[in-house]
């Protein structure tokens, strides 16, 4: 089966590194759908902060079920997976930082508005993919042993939460620019000063 999996929906806890829901492709089923799911909720259960970024907590979730989907949907090798994964927890978590340093973060209750407009589109059918995203999203809440209602309004509200906070202040960072690229360079030259004056601590140092 020839799939087309929307990151962001499906998977917002492991997929918060991009601004925008990136996109994958592969061979893949129902039923890894919901083994992906089984494997975020275990993830969830061995939850701890392993470190901070900033004054940030990193918790061992941000990290594993980043990886758990690079390696399972991306194909990713599992050695440059968790390099990954630690480096995008860790900037997703300084950003995040900074976007409430700088009150552009956004609360939960528009985190909880977006969501309820995410699954209204999905739910019926007004974007591209939606029946097939929506049946991988429902084999997610499976495999994560929650209900759907639980899904919308409190899993993926955190996760929407952090997403559109980063986008608040990306928007807000390259403001002055109006040629996509320049703020493409901005946004990252940005990010990297941030992470070359906030390293990232070790819970264990």
């Amino acid at each position: 089966m020839k799939k087309k999996v929307i990151g962001g929906l499906i998977l917002s806890s492991a997929l918060v590194a991009s601004i925008v829901a990136g996109t994958a492709y592969g061979t893949w089923t129902p039923d890894q759908d919901k083994q992906l799911g089984e494997k975020f909720a275990q993830n969830e259960k061995a939850a701890k902060v392993v470190g901070t970024a900033k004054g940030e907590p990193v918790l061992s979730t941000d990290i594993k079920n980043k990886e758990d989907f690079l390696t399972s949907v991306q194909k990713i090798d599992p050695t440059e997976a968790s390099k990954q994964a630690i480096d995008e927890a860790y900037t997703e978590a300084l950003v995040y930082k900074e976007a409430k340093d700088r009150h552009v973060d956004v609360s939960w209750d528009d985190a909880l508005a977006f969501a309820k407009t995410q699954r209204d589109i999905l739910e019926n059918n007004k974007s591209q993919n939606a029946d097939e995203v929506e049946t991988s999203i429902k084999k997610v809440i499976e495999g994560l042993g929650i209900s759907e209602e639980e899904y919308w309004t409190k899993y993926v509200v955190k996760n929407y939460q952090k997403i559109n906070s980063i986008a608040a202040l990306q928007g807000d960072v390259t403001k002055d620019e109006t040629d996509p690229q320049k703020k493409a360079e901005k946004w990252q030259a940005f990010v990297n000063n941030l992470k070359k004056e906030n390293p990232f601590k070790n819970q264990n140092q």
